[in-house]
């Protein structure tokens, strides 16, 4: 943001007009830095209360081997869960990698973001419903939580292809994370 301060000439024989001049790049510099770091503070707020969460409740423990979980919701959670990887494979890898198409997707084939898109918002739908008679109406803020948190990620994840590899990398850490916690949860 820029901003300009008026400045007044002192001299007698001068108009009395004042003349604009540009503040010092310190303080968008300052500004700048200071958005960056709120919203880094605020990515590790997400990713501490997703991973708090995820110990707190052993989310994967439980929604793997508890008797309670809706299993029709929970096979169509999996199902759309799968979707949306799989179009994110696509997108990330098969179309630039493979293709190599490297016009934008929106372009390309807008199809795909609406799809996943829904195949988002289904897993979300269906893995609520699916795990609410474990959690209750914790349920909906746990599921908002782990979701931020895992998208907040990518905020300390390199700006490059392998960044892809490694948020993969971390699902799959999460999704595992039930065999190195050692209660069966306290929040069920």
């Amino acid at each position: 943001m820029t901003s300009y301060v008026p400045v007044y000439n002192s001299d007698e024989g001068s108009t009395n007009q004042p003349k604009i001049i540009k503040q010092l790049d310190i303080y968008d510099k300052l500004e700048q830095w200071g958005e960056w770091l709120w919203l880094k503070f605020q990515a590790l707020l997400w990713i501490s209360a997703a991973v708090s969460i995820i110990y707190y409740s052993n989310f994967f423990k439980q929604l793997f081997h508890n008797e309670n979980i809706n299993e029709l919701f929970f096979t169509q959670a999996l199902l759309f869960i799968g979707m949306s990887i799989s179009l994110s494979l696509y997108v990330a890898f098969y179309l630039p990698f493979i293709k190599g198409v490297t016009e934008n997707i929106e372009k390309y084939n807008p199809k795909a973001i609406q799809l996943g898109a829904f195949a988002g918002f289904m897993s979300f739908i269906t893995l609520t419903i699916a795990i609410w008679p474990i959690f209750g109406w914790w349920s909906f803020p746990m599921l908002i939580a782990m979701f931020l948190g895992f998208i907040n990620t990518s905020h300390f994840l390199p700006n490059h292809q392998v960044s892809g590899l490694l948020f993969g990398a971390i699902f799959i850490g999460a999704f595992f994370s039930h065999y190195y916690i050692d209660h069966d949860g306290f929040m069920h």
